[in-house]
């Protein structure tokens, strides 16, 4: 299992959000149980290294895209972005 590691980016783009932390924090515990048993199931951006996560209807919490990269031992939040509901 791979650890999660969140890159000063990321934790600054979520304390912006200005949302109920203990919301968000059951979000992602959900996307970091995720990434650290699968990373390799979700999409990679092409030309890159950088993967992507969505995080869509989670009460409480705005839709976000977590773009994220991983080796064998560790997975980095790299940066999270608010998307759209259809997306």
């Amino acid at each position: 299992m791979r650890t999660i590691r969140q890159e000063d980016r990321f934790t600054e783009q979520l304390e912006a959000l200005k949302v109920d932390y203990e919301r968000l924090d059951e979000a992602l515990l959900w996307v970091n149980v995720a990434l650290c048993k699968s990373p390799h199931i979700f999409p990679v951006i092409p030309g890159t290294r950088v993967s992507r996560i969505r995080l869509r209807d989670f009460p409480g919490v705005p839709n976000l895209c977590i773009f994220f990269i991983y080796d064998e031992n560790e997975v980095y939040l790299l940066s999270a972005e608010l998307i759209e509901a259809e997306e």
